[in-house]
């Protein structure tokens, strides 16, 4: 598969530029949904004193996952 033929460096800076600002929003959304999974697992082991595994103990894995993904995508837009 053939990459995408730019005809202007201005064309190739617009593409990249695009490119980033497309990759700090999907990690800015990741981020924002994993901090609200951690939150709701908090608040839920808040109310009951402990964290349930069946819906508090996913909250949370799935809340530190979405959010070290997050952190994976500001690592790669800083790397360029």
């Amino acid at each position: 598969m053939a990459g995408k033929v730019y005809h202007s460096e201005e064309e190739y800076r617009t593409a990249v530029l695009r490119r980033n600002e497309t990759k700090k929003m999907l990690a800015g959304i990741a981020s924002n949904l994993g901090a609200g999974l951690i939150a709701a697992a908090a608040v839920q082991s808040y109310a009951d004193g402990r964290i349930a595994p069946a819906t508090g103990g996913w909250f949370l894995a799935a809340g530190l996952l979405i959010y070290a993904g997050a952190f994976f995508l500001k690592s790669l837009d800083a790397e360029r």
